[in-house]
């Protein structure tokens, strides 16, 4: 009996959908026909032709994907934000059966092409093209989301206490600022409200800056609207697998200062000073993925420069010490040996 009830149940709710969607369904059917019959996708949807199009812009930050050093690129999840009015795209709802919105691909509708001039990508747009929603009043609201790979100068002067900024730069790629006019659709930037965090990265903000630009190549203003992505580098890791055992090992050279240049336990902190090249070694590790060409001294950063630099100071001390006093023994053929070439495998390594 009472499977009996739940089948009439399931049946009835069938029915009302589908005299639901019966009474729906040529309304919008008859609504798109009448929209698109006559619609020109080359057409700027303007009622004046002499005035600019503005549509709002925005991004939503999802996701910090990979920060590639060595080549200089950000590679993000985004979502983009565009809104303009289309006066070909308004109707009485009154007269369509109450259908005040509607999902039309992109392909069917003129479209502002925004895209990212610092764009890496191999196919330079990495955008979903996803509907738009078409509101009765004209209004259309295009979220299209994307990896996006983009340059970004890595200045790692500082490594690893260094800050990025990365910029990206969105505008249109044929409409001067005559034709379409690009306004931010918010004053603090990009939307951080999803923001996946980042495990070596930390988004310190996301600001968003309207230029207008006149380019030598053409007379009229070019808009544009550049966001900078600003990250700083979470440290925890580098300071005690690259700062904590640079400074130590540092503090072990001081110790030959209070031996005698001659004793039995400077040689054997000799020995132990050899783990400092393994220990100089580990930026060489840390920082494999860096930019390489003319700023190469500026990768390992200054503070491990620093400790390098004191390192080599204090290993050459003692035998500018021996120079300068005639009356001590010179060291043996072998040891000198020794000391150029400890000496030149870590200015090499520099």
């Amino acid at each position: 009996m009472y499977f009996v009830m739940d089948l009439y149940l399931i049946v009835l709710c069938l029915l009302v959908i589908y005299i639901k969607d019966s009474l729906q369904g040529p309304h919008e059917k008859r609504l798109l026909n009448n929209l698109l019959a006559t619609y020109n996708t080359l057409e700027r949807p303007v009622a004046n032709e002499s005035d600019p199009l503005e549509v709002k812009f925005g991004l939503t930050l999802q996701q910090i994907i990979d920060v590639d050093e060595k080549n200089q690129l950000l590679i993000t999840n985004i979502w983009l934000s565009l809104e303009w009015n289309d006066y070909n795209l308004r109707w009485n709802d009154s007269e369509y059966g109450g259908v005040r919105d509607l999902r039309i691909t992109p392909n069917k509708l003129w479209k502002p092409d925004v895209l990212m001039y610092n764009s890496a990508d191999e196919g330079f747009d990495g955008t979903y093209h996803t509907n738009i929603v078409v509101k009765n009043n004209g209004s259309c609201l295009y979220v299209p989301p994307g990896i996006f790979k983009s340059t970004c100068k890595i200045d790692i002067t500082w490594f690893p206490f260094d800050d990025q900024h990365c910029e990206m730069k969105f505008g249109s790629w044929t409409y001067d600022g005559n034709q379409l006019d690009l306004i931010l659709n918010s004053d603090d930037g990009g939307d951080l409200s999803d923001f996946i965090t980042n495990g070596e990265w930390y988004l310190i903000g996301m600001p968003g800056k309207k230029n207008t630009i006149t380019y030598q190549c053409c007379p009229e203003p070019y808009v544009d609207i550049t966001f900078t992505i600003q990250i700083r580098r979470r440290t925890l890791y580098y300071f005690f697998n690259l700062i904590v055992p640079c400074v130590l090992i540092s503090s072990m050279a001081l110790l030959g200062f209070t031996l005698p240049p001659d004793s039995g336990e400077k040689l054997t902190l000799g020995k132990c000073m050899e783990s400092w090249e393994e220990c100089l070694q580990q930026p060489s590790a840390t920082t494999a993925g860096v930019p390489r060409g003319s700023e190469i001294r500026k990768i390992r950063g200054r503070p491990v420069h620093l400790i390098r630099r004191i390192n080599q100071i204090i290993c050459l001390a003692p035998y500018i010490r021996r120079f300068l006093k005639p009356s001590i023994h010179f060291p043996s053929i072998v040891c000198y040996c020794r000391i150029f070439t400890t000496q030149g495998a870590l200015f090499c390594s520099i």
